[in-house]
């Protein structure tokens, strides 16, 4: 092989290692897409987000057996090995409980945030002390800001609330670019009243309390104005959810609804400008 032969070959092999080395940066580092799933959980609520720098947020576990088999195959599945902020909207099991299953199931947690009106009950705290895992209590206008993904709290809880968590319930705006969420955990229309007047216009609501009666006022349906709504409820659930009255209150507002029950879980895929498409995992 000729001088001349030698260094061209050098050459590309030169080539071939940036090109296979920008192929990793792009598959790995920057995957240039965010996703939001509103996962399947039944009666219950949970939401992942996954940045394109593959950074990862939970808000809300589901119930009992949540965390330690539907969450848990979730996160292998998005090749997801830690989870960088745990939002817990308010102290019920169908919330908490799969959370906590994560947290005993040695799953990575670097920090869990709840709300400052109720704190973390026990049954959250002691685990996660065990497990070395921070908790932080968030209250109405904190903004955490995970890989230019940001979490504004519009509440921390309604402020006559007594002894009622749903009303306890973090609020929170999540602005992923040019696009917007709202997880409203089961906030009820006492809660939603108080925030008419902060910026709610989003693209995505999930809907609170897997479409009770006491949330979605149409007042509040019609300042969010969402351009989908999403129910996480359970098939055949003994509360009867989502109630007729909230249904009616999305269609005379024109809102489409996806519902977990029929429609399994739901993941919006982004770019920075747009959506990039809308996928379902329907029941056979």
């Amino acid at each position: 092989m000729s001088t001349h032969e030698r260094t061209a070959l050098i050459a590309l092999w030169i080539i071939a290692a940036i090109l296979a080395c920008c192929a990793v940066y792009i598959g790995l580092v920057d995957c240039g897409y965010d996703e939001v799933s509103f996962i399947d959980v039944g009666e219950a609520d949970s939401a992942f987000i996954k940045t394109r720098h593959h950074k990862a947020v939970l808000i809300d576990g589901g119930n009992t057996g949540s965390g330690e088999y539907t969450l848990t195959n979730y996160l292998r599945s998005s090749f997801t090995s830690r989870l960088d902020a745990v939002f817990v909207s308010h102290m019920h099991d169908d919330h908490m409980n799969g959370v906590i299953e994560l947290i005993n199931g040695g799953y990575p947690i670097s920090r869990i945030y709840v709300s400052r009106s109720s704190g973390a009950c026990d049954e959250l705290s002691k685990p996660a002390e065990e497990h070395k895992i921070p908790i932080s209590e968030i209250q109405k206008g904190d903004v955490i800001d995970i890989d230019n993904t940001k979490f504004t709290i519009l509440s921390d809880g309604y402020s006559a609330a007594d002894d009622d968590q749903n009303d306890r319930s973090l609020i929170i705006r999540m602005d992923c670019g040019k696009n917007s969420f709202l997880f409203t955990g089961d906030a009820t229309s006492n809660e939603e009243s108080e925030i008419l007047n902060d910026d709610v216009d989003v693209d995505f609501l999930k809907v609170g309390h897997h479409g009770s009666k006491t949330s979605s006022s149409p007042k509040f349906i019609e300042k969010v104005s969402p351009k989908l709504a999403i129910i996480s409820v359970g098939l055949n659930n003994s509360y009867h959810h989502p109630s007729p009255q909230t249904l009616k209150t999305f269609e005379k507002q024109r809102v489409p609804i996806l519902r977990t029950d029929y429609d399994g879980t739901v993941t919006v895929i982004m770019t920075e400008n747009d959506i990039r498409n809308i996928c379902t995992s329907e029941h056979n």
